[in-house]
């Protein structure tokens, strides 16, 4: 076994099936999720880089990590209760079927929607009546995980990289006194790019203060909007993200790839050990550098 520390980052394979049936319902493995009949364009396959210990994962899947061996591949059932928690009857919801029509919205079964951010998946259709089930998706469900360990991350550094480069930003990372100098490759890069700058350097201090100037934040390119309606894409059934109930349904769009930018976007920004660091994100370069330690070096 491999010491893993909360706050080490670790990157894992693994092929996620319900006990009931034994059918695939998540992996990180392209080909896996092309023989199992749910590979979707949209979904990034790729090795899962996770926080260790911030409760980011299924619970009765984190505290099964320390027992892994790196590259020794295992399975691991969860109950229900301790992956995704029992199905709740007041979380299935009975919606009118004309509200989506008025918003050119054509539902259909197996769908996702999302109702003032509380996104969900259609179940039925029946007589002008759409139920939605904003269940946690795999909630009552048994779970096996046949996981792969393998690699263990907990040089700040080296965190830091593997955090940009899960999210393809290029960057240098540069360690300096006190902290890290984050150099983007490319000359304006988009503000998404400097908030996962961001996110990295929070997660290797969560007490990190940000100060950005005007001008530089002025330099960096905008995101791209998307436009037009969201469509319903990929496997519905993936993470929907929580939220409160009220307002109109909408067509959930690419549910599995958001699945992997929130579980990357929520690791980043949660930390033990923290430090008291100061950054600055520049058009060309997000700072990150500990007062404490330049301190120390004056003196």
């Amino acid at each position: 076994m491999v010491e893993i520390k909360p706050g080490d980052l670790i990157r894992i394979d693994y092929v996620l099936r319900r006990c009931s049936d034994n059918s695939i319902i998540d992996t990180t493995m392209e080909e896996v999720a092309k023989k199992a009949g749910i590979y979707s364009p949209q979904f990034p396959y790729a090795p899962k880089l996770v926080v260790f210990g911030m409760g980011r994962m299924v619970a009765g899947l984190e505290a099964q990590l320390p027992l892994l061996e790196i590259g020794v591949k295992k399975e691991v059932k969860i109950t229900s209760e301790n992956a995704f928690g029992e199905k709740k009857k007041d979380l299935m919801r009975v919606l009118v079927l004309g509200d989506f029509l008025r918003q050119n919205v054509q539902p259909r079964v197996g769908m996702g929607v999302s109702l003032d951010n509380k996104a969900g998946i259609i179940k039925s259709i029946n007589s002008g009546r759409v139920v939605v089930d904003f269940n946690r998706p795999f909630a009552g469900e048994d779970l096996l995980y046949s996981i792969t360990l393998l690699e263990v991350v907990s040089d700040q550094k080296k965190k830091l990289e593997a955090i940009l480069s899960a999210a393809k930003v290029e960057a240098t990372v540069i360690q300096t006194d006190g902290g890290f100098d984050v150099e983007f490759k490319k000359e304006n890069p988009t503000e998404q790019e400097i908030a996962v700058a961001n996110a990295a350097i929070r997660a290797i201090s969560p007490n990190a203060q940000v100060k950005l100037k005007e001008e530089e934040m002025g330099q960096a390119a905008k995101p791209m909007q998307a436009a037009g309606a969201p469509q319903a894409q990929g496997n519905a059934e993936k993470a929907p993200p929580d939220g409160k109930e009220g307002g109109f349904p909408q067509a959930e769009g690419k549910p599995a790839q958001e699945e992997k930018k929130n579980s990357l976007q929520a690791a980043t920004q949660q930390e033990e050990n923290p430090q008291k660091l100061h950054s600055r994100l520049a058009s060309k370069k997000a700072i990150a550098r500990s007062p404490d330690a330049a301190a120390e070096k004056k003196n």
